[in-house]
């Protein structure tokens, strides 16, 4: 091979290359934007309010290492569709240290999560038009904690819902 035929074939493997890079770049970076957004249309929403901005709350007002989680979801499809009545609820509430779950304080007929201490608990119940959900739990060692709730509706496609919902962090008394 001659010289001349050596460079041009490195500029069309390097024009190659250039071409292709955005195109990976992009494949790599879509799924995590898209995953962020809320979906269009979203059937179930975090309920918020001047109180509660983000839709979960951690009240610790109840005494030293106790407090309450409460959130809600709602129904608002628009336009509007009754409740899928085959479907269940789970929310997922992930805390930044482990507690315990001591008791509901809702009205709404969730299953209690596992026993002893825990940094994720899971609560099921049938969808209903306002999903609420309010229990308290004890802090484990006194660190402060923060929570992440997820909501998902089974089956997937019955409805569609908003993105992970954050509660402030508070510190514990120990």
């Amino acid at each position: 091979m001659t010289a001349e035929h050596l460079s041009a074939r490195r500029r069309t493997i390097l024009k190659s290359a250039a071409w292709s890079t955005p195109v990976i770049a992009a494949a790599i970076a879509a799924p995590a934007a898209s995953a962020s957004e809320v979906p269009e249309g979203a059937q179930y929403v975090w309920a918020t309010s001047a109180d509660n901005p983000t839709g979960s709350l951690i009240d610790p007002a109840i005494s030293g290492q106790a407090a309450t989680y409460s959130s809600q979801a709602n129904w608002a499809p628009d336009p509007w569709v009754s409740v899928p009545t085959t479907a269940t609820m789970t929310i997922t509430v992930e805390f930044s240290a482990p507690v315990t779950f001591t008791n509901f304080t809702s009205t709404q007929l969730w299953t209690a999560p596992a026993t002893g201490p825990q940094t994720v608990l899971f609560f099921t119940a049938q969808a209903a038009q306002n999903m609420n959900l309010s229990f308290t739990f004890v802090g484990v060692d006194g660190r402060p904690i923060n929570a992440i709730s997820t909501m998902a509706l089974m089956p997937s496609d019955a409805a569609t819902w908003e993105p992970p919902s954050i509660a402030e962090t508070v510190t514990l008394n120990p």
